[in-house]
């Protein structure tokens, strides 16, 4: 749906696929009620003719090739809606068209499938030793469907509970017919797609909640730094999150500034990441121009150049600016790269670098951060390594969050992400308790 849209699935499916499904159903009805014996061989192929059976062999091989890619691409586009809603950890999702934001390619993605899908092959040998398993993620599918339909037709629809419930309660009790009919096939291979999903579904339960814990200390540290600011107490020492808890901590002249250039890679605008914390903490230093950087990704194709970038000075005296770098979810695709890693390096080191110089930068008449400056001798990209302990006692909690920190640690380094292999990166590491 993702990939071509309803109007496209929709005249498909009435104008081709449904009509050519039903012939050929029909067709096979017929030859199995005049030879019931048909049914222990294969049907298929003994309901067309002996002239033809190469050509309906090499059309069922086609078809089964664009069944598999459809497969592919829906996997594509689940990882990426789960990615998005933030039940998976960080990935590379190329677009794969400009116009379409849901064709989508994932290259991690494509090597578990093809792991899985060698595992799986090796592991039962034919595709009749699969026959259960297909029946069971069929018939689950379409369980999970009608539900999704419920919430689509109640909550997004606002339709009556009535008209829901008689929409959803004859499908329901037909699916459940069709599953309960294959449950006595889980002990065959009927448990593959279960041990599958229920491994799936325990892996994205852990990373969401591991997430939203994180999100929900993140918005409490910053709602206490930013209540004590306003009181006038600030934090002078310790801990910050906010810029403005960062210029106030700067503003108390008791750290070190040696000369040099640093950009912090920050998860949203305002925020000082911990990385920055640990080497002013640790180290009781921090460069004299210090720029917290954000990557944005906008809800459309391709950001033009002037509105590419913006910079803004929080204080100049004390080197402190912030910037914000904009990308449409299409521009990892160029034909230079076929990612964002070339796009992102040069914008970073050549208009922000360019404009921010030892030993507080360069400014325009307004007093804002200059992009036309020169550049600096020498600037140090500094992006965050998390690591995650449990602060809970419970074994389950304390399991969810080693899940969670398992798949921060393998997902996608964030200098490869942002494509910063080839310049100066400092990665910094900062323990973290959920």
């Amino acid at each position: 749906m993702g990939h071509f849209g309803a109007g496209a699935i929709s005249t498909a499916w009435f104008l081709l696929v449904w009509p050519c499904l039903t012939l050929q159903y029909l067709g096979q009805a017929v030859v199995i009620a005049a030879d019931p014996q048909i049914v222990q061989q294969n049907p298929l192929y003994n309901t067309a003719p002996k002239s033809l059976l190469w050509p309906v062999f090499i059309l069922a091989a086609l078809a089964a090739v664009i069944a598999s890619q459809a497969l592919i691409s829906g996997v594509f586009t689940l990882m990426s809606q789960a990615h998005a809603l933030g039940l998976m950890p960080r990935i590379l999702v190329l677009h794969t068209n400009p116009d379409e934001k849901g064709q989508v390619y994932i290259p991690e993605v494509n090597w578990l499938l093809m792991t899985a899908c060698c595992v799986v092959t090796v592991a039962f040998k034919t595709s009749d030793a699969l026959v259960s398993a297909y029946g069971i993620a069929v018939t689950g599918a379409f369980i999970s469907t009608t539900l999704l339909l419920l919430f689509v037709l109640r909550y997004v629809w606002k339709l009556p509970w009535v008209l829901v419930l008689l929409v959803i309660v004859p499908m329901l009790v037909i699916d459940l017919v069709f599953w309960t009919a294959n449950l006595l096939k889980i002990f065959e291979s009927g448990w593959v797609p279960l041990v599958l999903s229920g491994f799936i579904f325990f892996v994205m339960s852990c990373h969401h909640r591991g997430r939203n814990h994180e999100l929900a200390n993140q918005a409490q540290e910053e709602e206490e730094e930013l209540t004590s600011l306003h009181s006038h107490i600030g934090p002078k020492g310790g801990h910050v999150c906010t810029v403005w808890g960062l210029q106030r901590r700067l503003a108390s002249r008791d750290l070190a500034r040696p000369l040099g250039t640093a950009v912090f890679m920050t998860p949203k605008e305002a925020r000082v990441p911990r990385s920055l914390n640990v080497l002013m903490n640790e180290l009781g230093s921090l460069p004299r121009t210090i720029v917290l950087l954000h990557i944005a990704y906008l809800d459309e194709p391709f950001v033009s150049e002037s509105e590419r970038l913006t910079c803004s000075t929080v204080d100049r005296e004390l080197g402190l600016h912030t910037a914000t770098l904009r990308f449409g979810y299409a521009e990892p695709l160029t034909p230079a790269r076929f990612d964002l890693h070339a796009k992102l390096a040069d914008l970073a080191q050549d208009r922000i670098a360019r404009s921010v110089t030892a030993p507080v930068g360069r400014f325009d008449q307004d007093g804002n951060l200059d992009i036309a400056g020169q550049r600096s001798p020498h600037v140090t990209y500094i992006v965050n390594r998390k690591h995650f302990v449990s602060a809970e006692k419970n074994c389950l909690a304390r399991l969810q969050v080693a899940v969670f920190a398992a798949l921060n640690r393998n997902s996608r380094a964030p200098m490869s992400f942002f494509g910063l292999e080839g310049q100066s990166v400092l990665e910094v590491s900062a323990v973290t308790q959920l």
